[in-house]
């Protein structure tokens, strides 16, 4: 790869992540955010395309850490997010690291984020809307509560590994699967950490299954990106 070539897919990236930092929690609106990832989608569509075997081995495999998320009913969704984003991903002290290529690990923390705010913003609503809610005992309000952000963070898991489903069929029907590239790279690099991971089974108790299909409901209602979580997809924004 020329100097130039380089130069121009640095500064994609460089983009992308100017507009991924573009959250609500650093002052955007909810448009202004929406309107980031629209943007995100688009650039990440043009840098897939430009990688090929030679530029994928180029690129840097990194530990992204996401700090306070691992109390967070979104750890719920955490496996899910790194198998979409092609990581690996492990709890480390309040938090969760995403280990994979550069890219893939950023895009990983950036839908935890935005999980997370999702959850905790229909949590709101879910509350000042439900008179049940108000009725019950201290202990009950937080196991309903808890059972709805639980319900969240599993649909919005769910959510992904079906786009990531039919992203990873598009792709090999057009030979463009670059997982096959980037899988035994990462495993190499991984081996090399040293670390065993559990397998990720257990997880909290449902106290409230009817708040908890109320969080998956919920859940449906969040914005997916194209670009971010569903590549598969030709046009349009998911939902």
């Amino acid at each position: 790869m020329t100097n130039k070539a380089k130069e121009q897919r640095e500064s994609k990236l460089a983009q992308i992540r100017a507009l991924m930092a573009r959250t609500v929690d650093n002052g955007c609106t909810e448009a202004e955010a929406k309107e980031a990832a629209s943007a995100v989608d688009r650039l990440l569509a043009k840098y897939e395309i430009d990688l090929d075997e030679v530029t994928v081995k180029e690129q840097e495999i990194f530990q992204q850490e996401v700090a306070n998320v691992r109390h967070h009913e979104i750890s719920g969704a955490v496996l899910r997010i790194a198998a979409f984003t092609d990581c690996k991903a492990w709890a480390q002290g309040s938090g969760v690291v995403y280990f994979g290529f550069k890219v893939d690990t950023e895009i990983a923390e950036y839908l935890t984020l935005v999980f997370k705010r999702a959850i905790d913003r229909e949590s709101d609503h879910f509350v000042l809307f439900n008179a049940d809610y108000m009725a019950l005992k201290k202990h009950q309000r937080s196991g309903m509560l808890s059972s709805f952000k639980m319900g969240m963070a599993a649909r919005l898991g769910e959510r992904l590994l079906e786009l990531k489903s039919a992203r990873d069929f598009t792709q090999r029907t057009t030979g463009r699967d670059l997982v096959l590239i980037k899988s035994p790279l990462v495993d190499q690099a991984f081996a090399a950490l040293g670390l065993r991971l559990a397998n990720g089974r257990g997880g909290r108790h449902v106290a409230d299954p009817a708040a908890f299909n109320a969080g998956r409901t919920a859940a449906d209602s969040v914005s997916i990106n194209q670009g971010i979580a569903g590549r598969a997809q030709t046009s349009g924004r998911l939902r």
